[in-house]
């Protein structure tokens, strides 16, 4: 049986830098493509959860999360969208020396430039919303490289790995 191993301490204070630096969401997901619990992720927005705490909308996410998991996963790179929402995002695919698939980094919640504002979500949304970062879509696909190759280091130094139970 294989299990996962998720070497957090360094691997958290590795991510958390990329976050720092770009106000972005990171979540992992495993090689089942559930969404793993990894202690100080950060994983969402202010906008994201509160939107999410609807039934419908928080289906759609996720719909919309595992949709573009397997686009990244069958095509074995960096693969960058626009959630249902609009939102930029990002599926960079974990692959070990021996090519077996080990999970995803998804990363996002990035406003586009020069969106206008959501006056239709009613104030508070509206707020969190202006409090997304914004980049231009090249930009993202920085991000996504970046995290790929950072991802390449994580793996490389096992600190994502699967193990023998």
């Amino acid at each position: 049986m294989l299990g996962y191993v998720i070497e957090t301490k360094e691997l958290i204070r590795t991510l958390e830098l990329v976050h720092r630096l770009f106000g972005i969401s990171i979540t992992f997901f495993g090689p089942d493509d559930g969404k793993l619990d990894v202690p100080g992720m950060m994983d969402m927005s202010a906008y994201c959860g509160e939107r999410r705490r609807h039934a419908d909308f928080n289906a759609a996410c996720q719909r919309c999360d595992l949709e573009h998991l397997q686009i990244a996963k069958h095509l074995r790179r960096v693969h960058l969208y626009h959630c249902h929402v609009g939102l930029q995002e990002g599926v960079v695919p974990l692959y070990d020396q021996k090519r077996k698939y080990l999970g995803a980094i998804v990363f996002g919640q990035i406003r586009p430039m020069n969106e206008p504002d959501r006056s239709n979500e009613g104030e508070r949304l509206n707020e969190q919303y202006r409090q997304l970062p914004a980049y231009p879509v090249e930009q993202t696909e920085n991000i996504g490289l970046l995290l790929k190759y950072i991802s390449e280091y994580i793996i490389v130094n096992e600190l994502i790995r699967l193990k023998n139970l």
